[in-house]
């Protein structure tokens, strides 16, 4: 094992080491080879990078940094993790495996509000989320890959005015403007993606259908209307008001009053 001398065992310490001559290649290389695996993958799962991995993530990452392991060691070590986090009452974490990514999930919705700042804000003047702010920024999220969405349009979809939404999510660093010509169109910005605890867009499991629907209601749009149906539907509102009116017109009967009591 290399020898370490007192000068980079201090550096190691320091939160912002200054290594010259190699120094930080040095100390990896060491650490990387008396590193254990399932620390490793305990350091990777609850970095801040991402939420969730993939075998072949948690591969790459291990084998840039030179720390030994095999593919069977590796899945083995996440099965031992998965076990022992459950067991442990201490660890806020279970370790869940869903389809081919590996997540550290809160144990409960507590710990989920104490893990990190990228969860449920809970300071005075950061409140959380409303309904109508979630809704206006499901569809700014929707609309990302259409370069944004416009006011109107999301006035359109969710029937309500989304000005003071879209400001409040804009003051939070949620989403943000891009103009082009005379049109401002409101598009989500990469704090979103720390808020949500995902590195990309991609990884949000129920964005890809979220987009496929707002693509299919700008398609739907887009179609010319058929003018018999349209003389059908304007046929159908004009009957409906002259109904109303009809109905609104029309006294009402008196209930006979029932036989006086002596």
């Amino acid at each position: 094992m290399p020898h370490l001398d007192s000068r980079i065992t201090l550096d190691v310490m320091d939160p912002t080491p200054a290594y010259h001559d190699g120094s930080w290649a040095q100390v990896i290389a060491t650490q990387a080879v008396e590193t254990p695996l399932k620390p490793a993958l305990m350091a990777c799962l609850s970095g801040g990078e991402s939420a969730r991995w993939t075998l072949a993530e948690l591969a790459d990452r291990l084998r840039g940094l030179a720390v030994p392991f095999t593919e069977p060691a590796l899945l083995g070590s996440l099965l031992e993790l998965q076990a022992e986090l459950n067991a442990a009452s201490w660890a806020p974490w279970r370790l869940v495996e869903r389809g081919k990514e590996w997540i550290l999930v809160p144990k409960a919705e507590i710990y989920g509000l104490l893990l990190g700042i990228r969860a449920v804000p809970v300071s005075p003047d950061a409140p959380p989320l409303s309904d109508d702010e979630k809704a206006v920024l499901v569809v700014v999220l929707g609309y990302r890959r259409h370069g944004g969405v416009s006011r109107t349009r999301v006035s359109e979809i969710l029937r309500l005015d989304p000005a003071g939404a879209l400001e409040r999510l804009s003051a939070a660093g949620l989403i943000g403007t891009e103009k082009s010509g005379e049109r401002v169109r409101w598009v989500p910005r990469e704090e979103t993606l720390l808020r949500l605890g995902y590195r990309t867009f991609s990884e949000i499991a129920a964005l890809r259908p979220l987009e496929e629907w707002f693509e299919a209601q700008e398609k739907a749009s887009a179609i010319p209307v058929d003018p018999a149906l349209e003389r059908s539907e304007r046929a159908r509102r004009r009957w409906s008001a002259r109904e109303a009116e009809r109905r609104a017109s029309t006294p009402r009967r008196q209930k006979p009053s029932g036989p006086r009591q002596a």
